[in-house]
């Protein structure tokens, strides 16, 4: 368990304000049930048309072929939490558990994307990984970590621990320590059970059940209600003459600091700094002639030589002292809340080609041709992300081809290049099976590498200069100038078969 608490000697650095809130342990946040084991209320599916059923006390996810990734989600997002659960997966079948993901509109129109705790029975054996769904791939494989490859269970239940905590979120395989990583992309979402995209005619399950979560995000905003004591306190001495507040953190085993001061938000000494025990619910606080107890919500003390400072407090919650403040003279707005000029739209892969809206339907395939200018002759990586399967032509050769069911994940695949002096020719077959499609592309130098003076310019063989064209580096390296033929289909083929059929322009 995680214990977050407060060092003492804060209190003498004027540290005080900055932790308030945080010192409650993770045994005071209850658990919650995110399945209750008959119905699927408190989800929602996304993505493709996978079905998901309850039987016997467990989610049951089975596949239907030739349709994208499917989500069963949760309807609440969390942030910090630690979540438990067990599963069981069919041999053949990849799948996983999201945690802090999205589904939005203006990303692949609404694709869910966010971290994914890998279940994978396959030899690879990469269960309890980390990786990054339908954005970066892989963030912590397990090809080091031998232990928790053999941890798992063929065929039988297995358990996941899953701690996201601020940027680390550490997993734990049948209590084996799986994976561990600090980033922070994303801080908070939804949780969601994914069955993976298949050709397979054969149905395949994976089953999840004891399904729950501490929501950590209690220690924050809930800590006052978890803990009696803590947080601010604000009244006036006996007479009324005076307003007095205090605030109260707990240093762990029972015992805690108060800091009595005049007023809140205004550097000055404090009135007193009182420490104390907890005993039957009640805290009471002392330093020198200064006094204090908190009972029932009440926060009463004084002064034993002047009874004047006598006083009581209830507990508040406090709002920033800036919040609806005007910005100072000269600073710069960069955000009003109305408009959004100023600001430049980043992230969302905007260099993805989405072959759903350009060209819709099922069981089809088509083609992209760009042009890549180059200086002289270098070497380069291809770095594509395909839903669903690619081939990949450079010049007359084929250098690439993946006949998979999947998603667009930018960079899945890595293929070496070696550009001639002048024009080479890129084109790509990209095969589609249901759901939405499409494709994005990137040059990157190859290890060891530079690459320099790369263009780029959509259609076939040219005749200009490769300087006519778009420089590679005004877009981070990725490909954005295609010509587009397709859609081309054959009654009754799917697209697993249509991958290898011959079209026009690959007929050359």
């Amino acid at each position: 368990m995680h214990r977050l608490s407060i060092k003492r000697k804060a209190i003498g650095l004027g540290l005080i304000l900055l932790s308030i809130g945080t010192a409650c342990s993770t045994e005071t946040v209850p658990w919650q049930d995110l399945f209750d084991g008959k119905t699927l209320s408190g989800w929602v599916q996304r993505g493709g048309q996978a079905i998901y059923k309850v039987e016997d006390g467990a989610i049951v996810g089975i596949t239907v072929p030739n349709t994208p990734n499917s989500f069963l989600c949760t309807e609440k997002t969390f942030g910090d939490f630690i979540l438990e659960l067990d599963f069981k997966v069919d041999p053949q079948l990849n799948s996983g558990v999201q945690i802090r993901s999205h589904s939005l509109p203006e990303y692949q129109d609404g694709r869910v994307h966010g971290y994914q705790v890998e279940i994978d029975p396959s030899d690879r054996a990469w269960t309890g990984g980390i990786y990054d769904e339908a954005r970066r791939g892989w963030l912590v494989d397990l090809k080091d970590n031998e232990e928790a490859r053999q941890a798992f269970k063929q065929n039988e239940w297995n358990h996941f621990r899953i701690e996201a905590v601020g940027e680390s979120i550490q997993t734990w395989l049948n209590g084996v320590p799986a994976a561990s990583l600090k980033d922070s992309m994303t801080p908070s979402g939804f949780i969601a059970l994914q069955v993976h995209a298949t050709q397979s005619e054969q149905p395949m399950e994976v089953r999840w059940k004891n399904i729950r979560i501490q929501d950590l995000d209690q220690l924050g905003a809930g800590a006052q209600s978890a803990d009696p004591f803590m947080g601010d306190w604000q009244g006036k001495t006996s007479d009324g003459s005076k307003t007095l507040v205090a605030q109260v953190i707990a240093l762990g085993g029972g015992k805690y600091a108060a800091r009595l001061l005049p007023e809140f938000d205004r550097r000055c000494e404090p009135l007193a700094l009182m420490e104390g025990v907890e005993s039957g619910g009640k805290l009471a606080l002392k330093a020198g002639a200064w006094w204090g107890k908190i009972e029932e919500g009440r926060f009463t003390g004084g002064n034993k030589g002047d009874e004047s400072l006598n006083f009581e407090m209830q507990r508040v919650e406090r709002l920033s002292p800036t919040l609806g403040a005007l910005p100072p003279e000269g600073a710069v707005v960069l955000f009003d809340g109305s408009s959004l000029d100023e600001w430049e739209r980043i992230g969302g892969f905007p260099w993805i080609l989405n072959l759903g809206r350009q060209l819709g339907g099922e069981q089809r395939v088509a083609y992209l041709r760009s042009r890549v200018g180059s200086p002289r002759q270098q070497k380069a990586i291809l770095e594509i992300g395909s839903d669903d399967g690619v081939k990949v032509w450079l010049g007359e050769t084929l250098i690439h081809a993946n006949n998979v069911a999947r998603g667009v994940t930018p960079g899945e695949d890595k293929v070496s290049i070696e550009l001639k002096e002048g024009w080479n020719v890129l084109l790509l077959k990209i095969t589609q099976g249901g759901g939405d499609w499409g494709v994005c592309a990137r040059l990157v130098p190859a290890p060891g590498q530079t690459l320099e003076g790369i263009r780029i310019a959509a259609g076939g063989a040219p005749q200009d200069e490769p300087s006519r064209g778009q420089p590679l580096g005004e877009t981070q390296g990725y490909l954005m100038s295609w010509e587009v033929a397709g859609p081309y289909s054959k009654p009754g083929v799917e697209a697993g078969r249509l991958f290898d059929e011959v079209f026009p322009p690959e007929q050359r």
